[in-house]
């Protein structure tokens, strides 16, 4: 009896040996894309509490990384030393507030 065009099932488990020394360092590919920006510099401020309308004066300061020289945070206002784009972002309470507050931020170019 001859048979062609059989399929056969075998099920068997080949253990794992240990594994083989590291082979060599391989050369270095080409440098990819560059990617998104990051922040260059930032600077937190923490101000004194108030209760009077008028300036903030400034409570601590943290600048990132430290031997940036973008910011000069003084008493109640922050010099911006070098031309470009910045995000200013607000965060704080405010209570007794009326219709019509005006929380500013005044910039003035001819310093």
């Amino acid at each position: 009896m001859q048979q062609k065009n059989v399929n056969y099932t075998l099920d068997f488990v080949i253990p794992s040996g240990q594994d083989g020394a590291t082979g060599p360092q391989g050369v270095q590919g080409e440098m990819g894309p560059t990617g998104p920006a990051s922040l260059e510099t930032l600077l937190y401020t923490d101000f004194f509490d108030s209760s009077k309308e008028g300036y903030l004066d400034i409570f601590k300061n943290t600048i990132l990384p430290n031997n940036a020289t973008v910011f000069t945070p003084k008493t109640n206002q922050i010099e911006i030393n070098e031309p470009g784009n910045y995000e200013f972002i607000v965060s704080g309470s405010m209570e007794g507030l009326t219709a019509n507050e005006v929380l500013s931020i005044w910039y003035d170019s001819h310093q």
